[in-house]
């Protein structure tokens, strides 16, 4: 996985999660970017989003912000103490 945090605000969003996939189909890497955005989620939570979208990557989810997305987003959230990993109306597909 390749995190990368880029110290200035994005103009449309806070975080991005993208798939990087050899020339056989197979899963090469997760990239994860997070954008120092002051008026947003706190880093930790929107790792964690990120971090569910590699895991619908990993096991051939086609949803994004589905049913089944919510549902990790509310373990994540019991689990790792976080708020908001998924937020209806901004995280809506």
């Amino acid at each position: 996985m390749q995190l990368t945090v880029v110290n200035r605000p994005h103009k449309s969003a806070d975080a991005e999660y993208e798939t990087d996939y050899r020339d056989n189909g197979q899963i090469n890497c997760h990239l994860i970017t997070i954008w120092n955005n002051p008026h947003s989620r706190d880093f930790n939570t929107l790792v964690a989003h990120e971090l569910i979208h590699a895991w619908q990557a990993e096991n051939n989810k086609d949803e994004i912000h589905g049913p089944y997305f919510v549902k990790l987003a509310r373990k994540m959230e019991a689990k790792f103490n976080l708020r908001e990993v998924y937020l209806p109306g901004i995280d809506e597909e």
